[in-house]
């Protein structure tokens, strides 16, 4: 994992699933904090084991002073799907300190 606090992180790592499920992943995501108002993530999933891409999942964030509003697109090529979700998070819930770490993913090194 690599971050830039405030900006952007990005993370590469390996999965390892045992018992009824074996398999062996390689996952990537990065998030891009593109503005005050505005930030960006992309992720995706590669079985190794298989040779075959998992899935994406692309999303916008529009960070207000009372809601973030984040759209995503996800696409799921082992199950053959697609989606799109819209979720509203309430910030006032949230510790400010630890706000950019835990919901946007910039947090400190």
């Amino acid at each position: 994992m690599s971050k830039r606090p405030g900006v952007s992180s990005f993370y590469l790592g390996v999965d390892r699933l045992g018992g009824p499920i074996s398999t062996t992943y390689l996952n990537a995501a990065i998030n891009y904090r593109m503005s005050q108002k505005w930030a960006a993530s992309l992720s995706n999933s590669y079985d190794l084991a298989d040779r075959r891409n998992i899935g994406q999942e692309l999303g916008i964030s529009r960070i207000g002073e009372s809601f973030i509003w984040t759209l995503k697109l996800s696409n799921n090529q082992s199950k053959k799907d697609w989606g799109i979700g819209l979720n509203v998070l309430p910030i006032f819930i949230y510790n400010n300190e630890k706000f950019e770490e835990d919901i946007l993913g910039f947090g400190q090194m």
